[in-house]
């Protein structure tokens, strides 16, 4: 039998959650050192974590392979971008990959918006020039970086 307060409260859980998520990733944006807010740490770990930093490279690999294989079920809207900066793409994957070395949580989520946004150059024909420099930049915040290498 349906109930709808369970529903209600359902919602308003995805909700909250994804409230906390937002609020989140705006702090951690500029999360390129090793401090992170006790209130957000959760998310930290979530992003730095060797899962998602698994899912994220694979993803990258699919998307370069993906530019090179006629057959391929994945199509992304920028091929050509993807063709010319393969080397760059395959760097980045190799350093999420890359266990022994910690990442930050902004550089995680700039990762993230790499794959993740329609608008970022990866996708969009008009950033076509601006995705090798992207590309690299988070390959760049990516590293924790101290207090005096910040000032």
């Amino acid at each position: 039998m349906h109930n709808p307060f369970r529903s209600a409260l359902t919602v308003t859980g995805y909700w909250l959650k994804a409230t906390q998520r937002r609020a989140a990733d705006e702090w951690l944006q500029s999360a390129t050192g090793t401090f992170v807010p006790e209130q957000y740490s959760w998310r930290a770990q979530q992003l730095c974590s060797k899962r998602n930093r698994s899912i994220l490279a694979g993803t990258l690999r699919r998307i370069e392979e993906s530019a090179f294989d006629p057959n391929s079920r994945w199509r992304i809207a920028n091929v050509a971008a993807v063709r010319a900066n393969r080397q760059p793409l395959r760097n980045l994957a190799r350093r999420l990959e890359d266990a022994n070395q910690a990442v930050t949580p902004a550089g995680m989520l700039r990762a993230t918006h790499l794959i993740t946004d329609g608008s970022s150059p990866l996708y969009n024909p008009a950033k076509t020039q601006q995705l090798e420099r992207f590309i690299e930049s988070t390959i760049e915040l990516l590293e924790p970086r101290t207090a005096t290498q910040a000032a």
